[in-house]
This record gives structure tokens, sequence and C-alpha cells, in this order.
């Protein structure tokens, strides 16, 4: 494979056949195998965001190139799936809108349901003791309207006090 400046995390044995051919023909450098892909024992059981919401972005697969590589960025693309950068945009654009660090204890998960994005938030003081949920539905078509989501939820979560947890 030649250097096209490129790398790819492949998690799940779903992803790696597909993963794989695109790499191939595009020249991809590195193929990271982690998890079930590599032959770990899958979990023996997970939490469903009813239990736990997850950090925001949490599970998605990401994948980076130079953008001067207009034939590995059409490659790449098939690898893509628009409902998951909605979702992931809607939950990042919430973090943001709270000004989301490691420091600060925020979770969003966003999901489809009936046509809808459906966002779910959570923020709290360090101790967890403290807590402010919510949750937002919206027809949403676009990266703009996913980022406004995010928003309009993190406005939400300010005007019922979240801002108690934010750092100054």
């Amino acid at each position: 494979m030649r250097d096209c400046g490129a790398r790819l995390l492949v998690t799940v044995p779903e992803q790696l056949e597909k993963a794989t051919a695109a790499a191939e023909h595009a020249g991809v450098e590195e193929i990271f195998v982690y998890g079930e892909a590599a032959g770990a024992t899958p979990f023996a059981s997970l939490l469903e965001p009813d239990e736990c919401l997850p950090a925001p972005g949490q599970g998605a697969l990401a994948i980076e190139c130079r953008t001067d590589r207009r034939e590995l960025v059409t490659v790449l693309e098939a690898l893509g799936d628009r409902a998951t950068t909605l979702a992931t945009t809607a939950e990042r654009a919430f973090s943001r809108a709270l000004g989301g660090s490691c420091q600060l204890p925020l979770a969003a998960y966003a999901e489809w349901e009936e046509g809808s994005l459906w966002l779910r938030g959570l923020v709290a003081n360090r101790e967890g003791n403290d807590v402010v949920r919510g949750e937002m539905d919206a027809d949403v078509a676009d990266a703009e309207g996913a980022i406004q989501l995010g928003r309009d939820l993190a406005d939400n979560f300010l005007a019922r006090g979240a801002s108690r947890f934010l750092s100054p």
C-alpha cells in the first residue's frame, strides 16, 4: 500500500471486510483492528442508553484523511452513515454549547425515532448528586439542523440552571 495520509480504525467484524477493501483501493497505510474485529470476546452485556447515557459521539467510527486526496475522500464516503453523522453532530453540538470537557460530567445520545432525531442529555456536578437531564426531538435534514437541535437542548439546560456546573 502507498502512503496516502489516512488511517482507519475498525472495531466490529461487520466493518472489517468493507473497510479493508476500501482501504486497499485507496491506499490507506494503516488499518487498526480492535475489539471483536480483532478476535476479542464480545461484551457479556451492553448498557442501553436508558440505563447509562454515553459521552457525546461514543462508539461512532471516525475516518480521517487529507482533504486534497479527492479519490480517497470519494472511496471513504462509501463507509459513511448519514444517520450516525447527524446524530453525533447533535450530540457534539450539545456538548460544545455547554463547554463540555473531560472535567465536566456530561452525556448525550441521539437516535432516530419515527423520522425525528431524538437527543437526550445529562450534565451533573463532579460528585454526581446534582443532575440535570433532558431530551428534545426535531425533524433534522442536515448538519445545520443537527447542530441547532444540540444547541436548543443546551439552551434548555441552561434555562433550568445547568450553568452551575460549568466552569466560569
